[in-house]
């Protein structure tokens, strides 16, 4: 319970949600809640179908639960607009779908075959950690005390659940 509150806190921090002026908007907040929701549920349902079928197989029915989802909110007709626009769009969407979609699906859901999904949700919430990094490596974004705070508090989490349950139980003695 530590790690988790750690944790979402260390997510507060890298995220500028507790940055003076930070803009929170109610549609942000909602998108924030159900994406969690669902991610959770995966981490779920996920578990139980890698005890039954193969990591790739529990993933390509999800990406194909999710693809039939998110048709009512696709617009068609002004895609075709958007691949025309410039020449590197087209090459940027096929690249961003595997590797930024596709790949962590791919290794989440195998890493659930030996995970508690408890557990999981923890070790993912390095995606914070590396998005942080990278907007600072590569959009210049300023690293600030609340970012590195941030970083050692998710940090910290994930070391934290990886320890075995007697290193655990002297540590908090």
């Amino acid at each position: 319970l530590i790690a988790i509150a750690v944790t979402v806190f260390g997510c507060f921090l890298v995220s500028g949600l507790l940055t003076p002026g930070a803009v929170i908007s109610v549609p942000g907040i909602l998108a924030g809640i159900a994406s969690g929701l669902c991610y959770g549920l995966y981490s779920i349902f996920g578990r139980f179908g890698v005890e039954k079928y193969d990591s790739l197989t529990v993933t390509f029915y999800t990406f194909l639960l999710a693809t039939a989802a998110s048709v009512p909110f696709a617009d068609f007709a002004s895609m075709p607009t958007v691949f025309a626009s410039a020449d590197w769009v087209l090459p940027l969407v096929l690249t961003f779908g595997p590797v930024t979609c596709l790949l962590p699906y791919l290794f989440y859901t195998a890493g659930l075959a030996g995970t508690e999904p408890g557990t999981a949700g923890i070790l993912a919430t390095l995606e914070p950690v590396v998005s942080a990094v990278l907007s600072v490596i590569i959009f210049g974004e300023a690293m600030n005390w609340q970012k590195v705070l941030g970083i050692v508090c998710i940090l910290g989490s994930v070391l934290i659940v990886n320890l075995k349950p007697q290193e655990k139980a002297s540590k908090s003695e």
